[in-house]
């Protein structure tokens, strides 16, 4: 199995669109969104955290897989 593939397996069920697989030089990256009901799950404390993204500096390989 592809580690991509293996990846998306991991993540099945969690997450929802959008999403994406980035290639970088020496890994990728398979992002997903946090759904809303994942979100009212998360501690207040946690998400009073400022998000920081730093992804995004791949070569996208796949777009909403």
């Amino acid at each position: 199995m592809c580690v991509i593939e293996y990846a998306k397996s991991l993540l099945a069920g969690v997450g929802s669109m959008p999403s994406n697989v980035e290639q970088h030089e020496v890994a990728f990256h398979y992002r997903k969104a946090v759904s809303l009901e994942e979100i009212s799950r998360l501690p207040e404390a946690w998400c009073a955290i400022p998000a920081i993204d730093a992804g995004g500096t791949g070569k996208i390989l796949e777009v909403n897989v």
